[in-house]
């Protein structure tokens, strides 16, 4: 019975592993896809926008399945499927090669956290620009350069809802 369970450990410590180079391999597919992103935004390409979108969205669905498939095998490794990476490296003392994926695999997520950070600020910035460009094609138009020499001065106003 021993030996089985320890067959079952084993098993279990080798499908983490599996499951932890996935997500390694899913956070680098996110992080270049929101670099990508940023050039789609930069070359004013919103078909390549579009879809890198839908693209990032089946990445994180992806990476989302993977992380919840490491909780139940963190659950048959430790006993606790609430355990983080930290906690695992310990648990695993005769498994060093999942202490160098869980290391890997929060230097990464971190690198795609920074790669988000930059696209929401890049994303925000495009907005505002936008926004100010309608608002200045929305504006009432200085009249005074678009009356001739001889013709009087304008008295009334051009109205606009300048909500947009």
């Amino acid at each position: 019975m021993a030996n089985e369970s320890t067959s079952d450990r084993y098993d279990a410590v080798t499908a983490l592993e599996r499951g932890l180079k996935t997500e390694l391999a899913l956070l680098d597919d996110l992080a270049r896809g929101l670099v990508d992103q940023r050039s789609a935004i930069a070359a004013d390409d919103t078909a390549a926008l579009e879809q890198l979108v839908q693209q990032l969205s089946r990445t994180l669905l992806t990476l989302r399945e993977a992380r919840r498939q490491r909780r139940i095998l963190v659950e048959m490794v430790t006993g606790d499927a609430e355990s983080r990476l930290g906690e695992l490296v310990t648990c695993l003392p005769e498994a060093p090669q999942v202490a160098i994926l869980c290391r890997e695999l929060q230097d990464r997520a971190v690198a795609a956290n920074r790669e988000l950070a930059i696209n929401q600020t890049v994303i925000r910035r495009a907005i505002q620009s936008g926004e100010r460009f309608l608002q200045q094609l929305l504006t009432a138009p200085n009249l005074d350069s678009y009356r001739q020499q001889s013709d009087p001065p304008v008295s009334g106003g051009l109205l606009l809802n300048q909500r947009a």
